[in-house]
């Protein structure tokens, strides 16, 4: 829907990395058939997406990664929010756990278990962390300032699960809207990351912090599998089961040295990657003139 209006005004169409597909359902496999041919170049984000796309008979679609692996905090930016947060987050290799829940990961988890089911599970890992020395902070990926608007907004998830922690003096909160420059300086603070964001992932991976991302579907896993780190991604139909979840938390912080080394060692070609964004959307101009 959002591409039809270009599609209508002939106005030249390229979709920026993202995870599309599968197309197994009659009607989107229709919708895809007939619109992404449309499409001047299509980016997928990752080898499954890539083949999905490959499948339609597409020859428009080219590989490449996440765009906001380009994003790049100033160091300014950096001082700031590391003098702002220093306190609540400590120094490198002090344990800090960053946790970046997802309202939409919510709302699936409690319609397969029970309401509040995922804020009980988040709390519960906040606190069998702070019981081993860690210290944690929440962070809302998704801010509205505003805690009755739900849609798109972790900050009232993010209220709840403070409550169901309690008071720690390990434990601090970013109650606040911040950048998307501003949040990636607060997630490379910490020594590891739990999220249910995708853009928390990102961010993560692009400052060299290991996450263990508890998410769904697909787009997560072919981002991991690029850094050879697809074992730290567990579905979120996977999190009803306690010990999987706990097991995978010892696991990841076990081995932070390793999967920050092989996240060093990925890095470098991804960020090129998702520089080539621009050589892509300079192809398609000329084309389109």
């Amino acid at each position: 829907a959002t591409l039809l209006p270009a599609v209508i005004l002939d106005t030249p169409i390229v979709k920026c990395a993202q995870a599309i597909g599968p197309f197994r359902g009659r009607l989107n496999r229709l919708a895809a058939r007939w619109l992404l041919p449309r499409v001047e170049t299509i980016v997928a984000r990752g080898e499954e997406t890539y083949e999905m796309l490959l499948g339609l008979g597409l020859d428009n679609a080219v590989p490449g990664v996440d765009l906001a692996f380009s994003i790049s905090p100033s160091a300014e930016c950096e001082a700031r929010i590391r003098r702002r947060y220093e306190t609540d987050l400590g120094n490198p290799g002090d344990h800090t756990i960053g946790v970046c829940p997802s309202q939409v990961a919510a709302r699936t988890f409690d319609a397969e278990q029970a309401e509040g089911a995922y804020v009980q599970l988040i709390a519960e890992v906040i606190s069998t962390l702070l019981a081993a020395g860690k210290r944690v902070v929440l962070i809302p990926h998704s801010f509205r300032a505003d805690p009755t608007k739900k849609h798109n907004n972790d900050l009232p998830l993010c209220l709840s699960i403070v409550e169901a922690v309690g008071s720690h003096e390990r434990f601090s909160f970013v109650d606040e809207e911040l950048s998307a420059t501003e949040l990636r300086s607060v997630i490379a603070m910490t020594d590891m990351l739990i999220t249910s964001r995708f853009h928390g992932m990102i961010s993560a991976l692009a400052s060299g912090v290991p996450p263990l991302v508890l998410g769904w579907g697909h787009k997560y896993l072919e981002v991991l599998s690029t850094f050879g780190l697809q074992d730290a991604g567990l579905d979120v139909q996977q999190l009803a089961d306690e010990e999987l979840v706990a097991s995978k938390i010892d696991e990841v912080i076990s081995t932070l040295g390793d999967r920050r080394d092989a996240i060093a060692r990925a890095l470098p070609e991804v960020i090129d990657a998702s520089g080539r964004h621009r050589d892509v959307f300079d192809d398609s101009m000329e084309r389109a003139a």
